[in-house]
C-alpha cells in the first residue's frame, strides 16, 4: 500500500513538472504577470528544482573529479621523473664539487712546497684483498714517476711507489704491514720507527726514555732518502711498554683516511 502511494505521488510530481515546463515554454515570449495557478505551481516546484539542480551539480562534480584524478596521476608521474633527474644531477654535482675541493687542496700543497716536483695522479684500482694498502695510480714512467717515489695528499703521507709501468704505478701504503718509515715527534724531536699494522692504526717503536704522549704529531724525518721530511704521518694515540721489550710501543692514528682516497700527489725528482 505504501509503495502504491509513493508511486502515485511520484507520478503527480512528474505530471506537475511537465505542466510547469509546458507553461514556461508557452509563456517564453514574456508577460508582465503570470497567473495565480502558475505562481502556485512554480512555488511548489522550487524544492523539486533544487533537488534536480543539486543532483546535476553532483553528477558534474563527480565526472570532473574523475577527470582531475587522471590529470593528477599524469602530473604525479611527471613530477616523480623530474625528481629522479634532479637527484641524479645533485649526485653528479656533489661528486664534481668534492673532486674540485680535493684537487684544490693538492694544488695548494704544491704551491706551499715548491722545493719539489709533483704529479697529481688518480687511483684507478685497488687490491680487493688488502684494500688501500696496495693500489694502482694512472701515472707511470712516461710521467716521470720512478720506484720509491713518495706519495701523499694534503692531509699527510700515503706511501711510496713500488712498481712502475709506462702509464701506471703500484703504490704501497704506510698502513701495509710491509711498510717501514722513519718518523720524528714534532714536539719532542724523538725519533720513531713506524710500520703498518693489521688494524686501522700504525705501530711505532721508540727508546724507553722517549717523552712521547698521546696527541703528539709524528712527521717524516727525511732519513732514508725516500720520504721528504716534515710530511705528517699521524697522531699518537697511545704509548705503552710491552713486557720483555726494551722499546716503548706507540699506537699512531694515520693523518690520511685511506678509504676516502681518490687522487694523490707523487713526488718526482728534479
Amino acid at each position: 500500500m505504501n509503495w502504491i502511494k509513493k508511486h502515485r505521488f511520484g507520478m503527480i510530481v512528474a505530471l506537475i513538472t511537465i505542466i510547469l515546463i509546458s507553461l514556461i515554454s508557452f509563456t517564453s515570449q514574456g508577460r508582465e504577470k503570470v497567473s495565480s495557478i502558475e505562481g502556485l505551481i512554480s512555488k511548489a516546484m522550487v524544492p523539486v528544482q533544487k533537488t534536480i539542480f543539486t543532483g546535476s551539480q553532483y553528477v558534474k562534480n563527480f565526472f570532473s573529479s574523475i577527470i582531475e584524478i587522471g590529470t593528477l596521476k599524469e602530473t604525479n608521474k611527471v613530477l616523480k621523473e623530474e625528481i629522479k633527474i634532479l637527484k641524479q644531477q645533485q649526485v653528479e654535482f656533489e661528486a664534481i664539487k668534492n673532486e674540485n675541493e680535493r684537487l684544490i687542496k693538492l694544488l695548494n700543497y704544491q704551491k706551499s712546497n715548491p722545493q719539489y716536483d709533483y704529479s697529481i695522479a688518480k687511483i684507478v684500482s685497488i687490491d680487493p684483498e688488502v684494500w688501500f694498502n696496495v693500489f694502482i695510480i694512472d701515472k707511470g714512467s712516461q710521467d716521470g714517476i720512478t720506484k720509491n717515489s713518495a706519495v701523499c695528499v694534503s692531509e699527510g703521507l700515503v706511501g711510496k711507489v713500488v712498481e712502475v709501468a709506462s702509464g701506471t704505478s703500484k703504490v704501497l701504503a704506510i698502513t701495509d704491514t710491509g711498510s717501514m718509515i722513519n718518523g720524528v715527534s714534532s714536539r719532542t724531536g724523538d725519533y720513531i720507527r713506524i710500520q703498518g699494522s693489521t688494524g686501522s692504526t700504525l705501530e711505532g717503536f721508540v727508546v724507553p726514555e722517549a717523552k712521547l704522549i698521546p696527541g703528539d704529531i709524528i712527521v717524516t724525518s727525511g732519513l732514508g732518502g725516500i720520504y721528504p721530511e716534515n710530511i705528517i704521518i699521524g697522531e699518537v694515540e697511545e704509548v705503552k711498554k710491552k713486557v720483555g721489550m726494551l722499546e716503548k710501543t706507540v699506537v699512531i692514528n694515520p693523518a690520511v683516511d685511506f678509504h676516502q682516497l681518490k687522487e694523490v700527489i707523487v713526488f718526482k725528482k728534479k
